[in-house]
Protein backbone atom coordinates (compact mmCIF):
# COMPACT_ATOMS: atom_id res chain seq x y z
CA UNK A 1 0.00 0.00 0.00
CA UNK A 2 2.75 2.46 0.96
CA UNK A 3 4.72 1.55 -2.17
CA UNK A 4 1.68 2.22 -4.36
CA UNK A 5 1.16 5.59 -2.68
CA UNK A 6 4.81 6.53 -3.22
CA UNK A 7 4.54 5.46 -6.87
CA UNK A 8 1.44 7.64 -7.34
CA UNK A 9 3.18 10.61 -5.71
CA UNK A 10 6.26 10.18 -7.92
CA UNK A 11 4.12 9.85 -11.05
CA UNK A 12 2.08 12.86 -9.97
CA UNK A 13 5.25 14.88 -9.52
CA UNK A 14 6.49 13.78 -12.91
CA UNK A 15 3.16 14.76 -14.49
CA UNK A 16 3.24 18.09 -12.65
CA UNK A 17 6.78 18.72 -13.82
CA UNK A 18 5.79 17.87 -17.40
CA UNK A 19 2.76 20.16 -17.15
CA UNK A 20 4.90 23.04 -15.88
CA UNK A 21 7.45 22.43 -18.62
CA UNK A 22 4.71 22.33 -21.26
CA UNK A 23 3.18 25.56 -19.92
CA UNK A 24 6.58 27.31 -19.92
CA UNK A 25 7.21 26.14 -23.49
CA UNK A 26 3.74 27.35 -24.54
CA UNK A 27 4.36 30.79 -23.03
CA UNK A 28 7.72 31.05 -24.83
CA UNK A 29 6.10 29.95 -28.09
CA UNK A 30 3.36 32.55 -27.72
CA UNK A 31 6.09 35.17 -27.25
CA UNK A 32 7.63 34.12 -30.56
CA UNK A 33 10.50 31.99 -29.20
CA UNK A 34 11.06 29.27 -31.80
CA UNK A 35 12.80 26.96 -29.32
CA UNK A 36 9.75 27.20 -27.03
CA UNK A 37 7.51 26.18 -29.92
CA UNK A 38 9.76 23.20 -30.67
CA UNK A 39 9.62 22.07 -27.04
CA UNK A 40 5.85 22.56 -26.86
CA UNK A 41 5.43 20.48 -30.03
CA UNK A 42 7.45 17.66 -28.43
CA UNK A 43 5.63 17.73 -25.10
CA UNK A 44 1.99 18.27 -25.99
CA UNK A 45 -0.37 15.35 -26.37
CA UNK A 46 -2.64 17.33 -28.67
CA UNK A 47 -1.96 16.34 -32.26
CA UNK A 48 -3.20 19.59 -33.73
CA UNK A 49 -1.32 21.71 -31.17
CA UNK A 50 1.87 19.72 -31.77
CA UNK A 51 1.68 20.35 -35.52
CA UNK A 52 0.78 24.02 -34.99
CA UNK A 53 3.64 24.60 -32.53
CA UNK A 54 6.11 22.74 -34.77
CA UNK A 55 5.07 24.84 -37.77
CA UNK A 56 5.40 28.06 -35.77
CA UNK A 57 8.80 27.00 -34.40
CA UNK A 58 10.08 26.01 -37.82
CA UNK A 59 8.91 29.31 -39.30
CA UNK A 60 10.79 31.00 -36.44
CA UNK A 61 14.04 29.21 -37.24
CA UNK A 62 14.09 26.18 -34.93
CA UNK A 63 15.77 23.22 -36.60
CA UNK A 64 14.30 20.84 -34.03
CA UNK A 65 10.79 22.09 -34.85
CA UNK A 66 11.41 21.67 -38.60
CA UNK A 67 12.64 18.11 -38.02
CA UNK A 68 9.56 17.27 -35.96
CA UNK A 69 7.19 18.83 -38.48
CA UNK A 70 8.89 16.80 -41.21
CA UNK A 71 8.36 13.60 -39.19
CA UNK A 72 4.69 14.48 -38.76
CA UNK A 73 4.32 15.02 -42.51
CA UNK A 74 6.26 11.89 -43.46
CA UNK A 75 4.19 9.76 -41.10
CA UNK A 76 0.90 11.11 -42.34
CA UNK A 77 -0.73 10.44 -38.97
CA UNK A 78 -1.56 13.97 -37.88
CA UNK A 79 -0.96 15.85 -41.11
CA UNK A 80 -1.47 15.00 -44.76
CA UNK A 81 1.36 12.70 -45.85
CA UNK A 82 3.81 14.66 -48.00
CA UNK A 83 7.26 13.11 -48.43
CA UNK A 84 8.57 15.95 -50.60
CA UNK A 85 7.61 18.59 -48.02
CA UNK A 86 9.02 16.37 -45.24
CA UNK A 87 12.37 16.13 -47.05
CA UNK A 88 12.40 19.91 -47.54
CA UNK A 89 11.73 20.42 -43.83
CA UNK A 90 14.53 18.00 -42.88
CA UNK A 91 16.89 19.82 -45.22
CA UNK A 92 15.98 23.10 -43.51
CA UNK A 93 16.40 21.51 -40.08
CA UNK A 94 19.88 20.36 -41.07
CA UNK A 95 20.76 23.80 -42.45
CA UNK A 96 19.58 25.29 -39.14
CA UNK A 97 22.03 23.02 -37.31
CA UNK A 98 19.75 20.23 -36.07
CA UNK A 99 21.78 16.97 -36.28
CA UNK A 100 18.65 14.81 -36.20
CA UNK A 101 17.33 16.75 -39.17
CA UNK A 102 20.53 15.91 -41.06
CA UNK A 103 20.03 12.21 -40.32
CA UNK A 104 16.40 12.31 -41.41
CA UNK A 105 17.29 14.18 -44.60
CA UNK A 106 20.06 11.66 -45.24
CA UNK A 107 17.60 8.79 -44.85
CA UNK A 108 15.24 10.46 -47.32
CA UNK A 109 18.10 10.90 -49.80
CA UNK A 110 19.27 7.30 -49.29
CA UNK A 111 15.91 5.85 -50.34
CA UNK A 112 14.70 8.69 -52.58
CA UNK A 113 11.71 9.60 -50.41
CA UNK A 114 10.49 13.01 -51.59
CA UNK A 115 13.91 13.84 -52.99
CA UNK A 116 16.27 12.47 -55.64
CA UNK A 117 18.11 9.36 -54.39
CA UNK A 118 21.76 10.21 -53.77
CA UNK A 119 23.83 7.87 -51.60
CA UNK A 120 26.94 10.05 -51.61
CA UNK A 121 25.05 13.07 -50.26
CA UNK A 122 23.19 10.86 -47.79
CA UNK A 123 26.49 9.54 -46.43
CA UNK A 124 27.82 13.09 -46.09
CA UNK A 125 24.67 14.04 -44.15
CA UNK A 126 25.06 11.01 -41.86
CA UNK A 127 28.67 12.04 -41.25
CA UNK A 128 27.65 15.61 -40.47
CA UNK A 129 24.96 14.39 -38.08
CA UNK A 130 27.33 11.98 -36.38
CA UNK A 131 30.02 14.64 -35.98
CA UNK A 132 27.37 16.92 -34.47
CA UNK A 133 26.44 14.34 -31.85
CA UNK A 134 23.44 12.50 -33.34
CA UNK A 135 23.88 8.79 -32.51
CA UNK A 136 21.37 7.83 -35.24
CA UNK A 137 23.62 9.52 -37.83
CA UNK A 138 26.57 7.48 -36.52
CA UNK A 139 24.50 4.30 -36.77
CA UNK A 140 23.41 4.97 -40.34
CA UNK A 141 26.99 5.69 -41.40
CA UNK A 142 28.26 2.60 -39.56
CA UNK A 143 25.71 0.39 -41.32
CA UNK A 144 27.05 1.58 -44.68
CA UNK A 145 30.66 0.86 -43.74
CA UNK A 146 29.72 -2.48 -42.22
CA UNK A 147 27.88 -3.64 -45.35
CA UNK A 148 29.90 -1.78 -47.97
CA UNK A 149 26.80 0.02 -49.29
CA UNK A 150 27.83 3.31 -50.88
CA UNK A 151 31.37 3.11 -49.47
CA UNK A 152 34.15 0.53 -49.45
CA UNK A 153 33.54 -1.98 -46.67
CA UNK A 154 35.54 -1.07 -43.55
CA UNK A 155 34.59 -3.09 -40.49
CA UNK A 156 37.02 -1.29 -38.17
CA UNK A 157 35.60 2.12 -39.09
CA UNK A 158 32.06 0.72 -38.78
CA UNK A 159 32.88 -0.55 -35.30
CA UNK A 160 34.15 2.88 -34.20
CA UNK A 161 30.96 4.47 -35.50
CA UNK A 162 28.80 1.82 -33.84
CA UNK A 163 30.64 2.57 -30.59
CA UNK A 164 29.74 6.27 -30.86
CA UNK A 165 26.11 5.35 -31.53
CA UNK A 166 26.10 2.84 -28.67
CA UNK A 167 27.62 5.42 -26.32
CA UNK A 168 24.79 7.72 -27.46
CA UNK A 169 22.23 5.21 -26.21
CA UNK A 170 21.28 3.21 -29.30
CA UNK A 171 20.96 -0.44 -28.29
CA UNK A 172 20.92 -1.53 -31.93
CA UNK A 173 24.45 -0.15 -32.30
CA UNK A 174 25.60 -2.03 -29.19
CA UNK A 175 24.24 -5.24 -30.72
CA UNK A 176 26.11 -4.54 -33.95
CA UNK A 177 29.37 -4.27 -31.99
CA UNK A 178 28.68 -7.71 -30.51
CA UNK A 179 27.91 -9.02 -34.03
CA UNK A 180 31.26 -7.77 -35.30
CA UNK A 181 33.05 -9.42 -32.35
CA UNK A 182 31.20 -12.68 -33.07
CA UNK A 183 32.19 -12.52 -36.76
CA UNK A 184 35.82 -12.10 -35.72
CA UNK A 185 35.58 -15.20 -33.51
CA UNK A 186 34.08 -17.43 -36.18
CA UNK A 187 36.37 -18.97 -38.79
Amino acid sequence: MKLALVALLVLGCADQKRSRELWAAHVLCERGEASGCAREAQLTSSHSRSAEAARKGCDGGSGAACALLGRLMAGGQWLRRDEKRAATLWQRACELGDPGGCTLYGNAMWIGAGVHEDHAKALALFGRACDSGDPRGCLELALSYDTGEGVPRDTEHAERLYRRACDGGLKEACEKIRDIAARRQSP
